[in-house]
């Protein structure tokens, strides 16, 4: 659900080109089937296939829970939040400091 929001958001803001980066490697796997499955959430993968049929260039790539802490803790901090919110140029608090360490880099 969170990389069909990001697309969503992506798209309003006039963007075409995206790099998707998920912990999920079943998501990964489905997208690159072009989002046939037998499973529950083939419709968010065929909603998300149909979102990326404009765009020039996407690329989607896992990465590990241990790399994607910064989404996580982000994701997380969402839940509490009932309007939608962006940032676009200073970090969050609630991930502020990871985002400042040098090892996460």
């Amino acid at each position: 659900m969170a990389v069909y929001k990001g697309l969503i958001v992506g798209k309003d803001m006039g963007l075409v080109n995206y790099v998707v980066e998920t912990d999920s490697e079943i998501v990964i796997k489905q997208i690159g089937n072009g989002g046939t499955s037998e499973a529950s959430y083939c419709g968010i993968l065929d909603a998300i296939q149909n979102l990326i049929s404009d765009a020039r260039n996407v690329v989607f790539q896992f990465v590990s829970s241990k790399a994607n802490r910064v989404a996580l803790a982000l994701a997380n901090e969402a839940l509490s939040i009932t309007d939608m919110a962006m940032w676009k140029e200073d970090a969050p608090m609630c991930i502020r400091a990871m985002v400042e360490d040098k090892q996460m880099i």
